[in-house]
């Protein structure tokens, strides 16, 4: 019988919530290079006092990683999820940053329009349909100055290709190996799945370009998984 991990919810259930940290990296490669990586790229461009947006959130723990390193830089978190956030706060104040980071629960086409000096969407886009895409990225470009950069880390590819599918064996064939049930593993990486809508990465970057970011450009991969950093123009 597959084992919990196998069964995908729509939202995000207290229970689902609380074993997202550890479910996430056994299941996305490259999880923690991600979070990593992203910090020395802001840190490349952002001052001491920076804003971040951080859409889709979570349970804060790249806002938790960066801001440790970053003791004067201040955050906006968003994510539809309550539970999500709920247990961020209880993160944010075991890690003392309960102030230096703002909560909203809801889309980010709802929150407050204020400008940031960068933004993060750390895995999201490819639960959003493809129809829904590009407003989602334009109420993102719409919240940073003027150049300010942005990360972008999401599933791509063209899930009919010869290609994709050998990358999405390895990482299935990873996720089995991180432990996770192959019935479960399946499940996890099957990219027809009804909350999966992934794209090929032409048309990211055409998304991306439509809502409002220039010089975008891929800064990782592994497997099925990328990382693009592009600038509001």
């Amino acid at each position: 019988m597959p084992d919990a991990y196998s069964m995908p919810q729509p939202g995000f259930t207290m229970d689902r919530a609380k074993s997202y940290d550890e479910r996430v990296r056994k299941h996305i490669p490259g999880y923690e290079v991600i979070h990593t990586l992203s910090d020395v790229l802001f840190s490349l461009e952002l001052p001491e006092n920076a804003s971040l947006l951080a859409v889709g959130a979570g349970t804060c723990t790249e806002l938790i990683q960066w801001g440790l390193k970053h003791p004067r830089w201040t955050f906006l978190a968003t994510d539809t999820a309550p539970a999500m956030l709920t247990l961020a706060e209880e993160k944010l104040k075991a890690a003392a940053m309960e102030h230096r980071v703002r909560r909203y629960v809801g889309e980010i086409q709802e929150a407050p329009q204020e400008k940031f000096d960068a933004a993060a969407l750390i895995l999201v886009l490819h639960f959003v349909q493809a129809s829904q895409k590009v407003a989602m990225l334009k109420a993102i470009a719409n919240r940073l100055k003027p150049g300010a950069p942005f990360l972008i880390a999401t599933l791509f590819g063209n899930p009919d290709s010869q290609e994709f599918k050998q990358l999405n064996a390895g990482r299935k064939a990873w996720t089995i190996d991180k432990g996770i049930d192959p019935a479960a593993a399946e499940q996890f990486c099957d990219p027809s799945r009804s909350d999966m809508h992934i794209v090929p990465e032409a048309q990211l970057l055409d998304f991306l370009h439509q809502a409002g970011f220039t010089h975008v450009q891929r800064m990782y991969q592994a497997l099925t998984v990328g990382l693009w950093m592009a600038h509001r123009a």
